[in-house]
């Protein structure tokens, strides 16, 4: 059988007359001087691989014939292979787990931050269902320790989300406790805009050994023009002083920081800021979720963004500071191990809502789509809108087969996909941009190291 070359291949300039020779589907790389470019487009257009090396100057002729074999070697010339890889890869989201569970401890806020993408859903002065209560929490905790038995999840997560989650302590701390006993191995994630945090919360906090994610946006000018409270007020002071009580107990606390209008433009100097004043250890930055990303402005948010985190991770990397949306592309390239999804959504959660929901995204609040009520659904596994989810990966979307970054992307948000474009399996364009320009920063790290070695 004639050799011909993978079609997930892709020629990427790295630094002045080097490129990177990058397959999306294995994940593997090799760089070329450009003086053998015109052997590698006549292998793209399936030209034989000795009239391939016929095109290049006979002093490159021997270094070609080098490079075919490499090639060889690393899965670019195996079309066959692809078409089996792939198949493999879609069988695997078809049969992952469900591993996360949200606990909405409360659909209530203290904050009105104008960027939320849950502000329909929160705070709506209802009298009733407002707050999670214990026989909620039980019998979720149930129904996901049965999820993970049968699962045979190793790490089960559960992850505290509201509104505000410790606006419910009392139930926090109960879910807490009958987690810990009915799930073994099960870790805890709470996320929090921290201005509630005290010294009795943080000790809770740490007992229970809970990851925590706190959410600022900035140094005081930044983060209180869209961080404010249901009066109107900034933010800022407050969540710092619950920051600095965490780290004072010794919980494990990272920064969430949102890119937004109000940030993109220095988020270098919000980074620099966040490591040198504020002595962070973790941080991860968010993409804007929701219809407010689209309005008017998402092409230049975009690309902005993108460009942006690319040298806020540069600066986090430096200082030895774990940035955790970029390093989840680094994992994945480093590791030569595909990302199947970029969230949990995809069919690998369920999310619990105080008034007796169930559903596979929290972003779905807003409208009640995509939820059932709690006892109509026996085992979230084995539903059909669950089984629909899991499908959704870069490796089930036609437009995104021929992308470069397919093997690293995992897909972004396929919520923003939906009401951004009218279709979970669409791409998530703000992540596209983001993906991609992570790919070619990382592409030129690796060359860059490579000189070194």
């Amino acid at each position: 059988m004639p050799k011909t070359i993978s079609p997930y291949t892709h020629i990427i300039k790295v630094k002045d007359d080097v490129y990177a020779l990058f397959n999306s589907l294995w994940l593997r790389v090799i760089f070329v001087d450009g003086d053998l470019l015109p052997f590698i487009y006549a292998l793209m257009r399936n030209e034989p691989p000795k009239k391939s090396l016929s095109l290049l100057a006979a002093n490159f002729r021997e270094e070609g014939q080098s490079l075919f074999q490499q090639m060889e070697l690393q899965k670019f010339m195996s079309p066959e292979s692809d078409e089996i890889k792939l198949d493999q890869i879609r069988e695997l989201l078809d049969e992952q787990k469900i591993s996360i569970m949200y606990l909405i401890m409360t659909s209530n806020c203290n904050l009105a931050c104008t960027y939320c993408y849950l502000s329909e859903a929160l705070y709506q002065n209802k009298l009733e269902d407002m707050d999670m209560v214990t026989d909620t929490i039980r019998k979720a905790i149930d129904m996901f320790a049965g999820l993970v038995k049968r699962g045979e999840v190793e790490k089960p997560e559960i992850i505290f989300y509201g509104g505000e989650p410790l606006l419910n302590i009392v139930a926090l701390e109960f879910a807490l406790k009958y987690a810990s006993t009915t799930i073994p191995n099960c870790s805890f994630t709470m996320n929090t805009n921290g201005t509630l945090v005290d010294e009795p919360s943080a000790k809770l906090l740490k007992r229970f050994d809970v990851e925590v994610g706190l959410s600022i946006d900035g140094p005081e000018n930044v983060h209180d023009k869209l961080r404010i409270d249901r009066g109107g007020k900034g933010t800022f002071s407050r969540a710092i002083t619950g920051y600095k009580k965490l780290k004072e107990n010794g919980v494990n606390v990272g920064i969430s920081c949102t890119i937004t209008p109000a940030n993109v433009g220095h988020l270098a100097e919000v980074t620099t800021w966040l490591i040198n004043d504020l002595g962070i250890e973790s941080l991860g930055f968010n993409l804007m979720i929701g219809e407010e990303a689209d309005s008017g402005i998402v092409d230049d948010y975009t690309n902005s963004a993108a460009k942006a985190l690319m040298d806020s991770f540069e600066i986090a990397k430096e200082a030895g500071v774990y940035e955790e949306r970029v390093m989840r592309r680094v994992n994945a390239l480093s590791d030569g191990q595909v990302s199947l999804n970029d969230c949990g959504g995809c069919g690998q959660q369920v999310v619990i809502t105080p008034d007796n929901q169930i559903g596979v995204c929290q972003a779905f609040m807003n409208t009640g789509e995509n939820f059932f009520p709690f006892n109509e659904v026996e085992n979230p596994s084995n539903h059909e809108l669950w089984k629909k989810w899991r499908k959704r990966s870069p490796f089930n979307i036609p437009e995104c087969l021929d992308c470069e970054a397919l093997g690293m992307c995992g897909g972004g948000c396929p919520y923003n996909s939906l009401i951004r474009y009218g279709d979970f399996m669409a791409p998530d364009l703000v992540h596209c941009a983001h993906v991609k320009e992570t790919l070619h920063f990382l592409l030129g790290d690796l060359w860059e190291l490579s000189l070194e070695a």
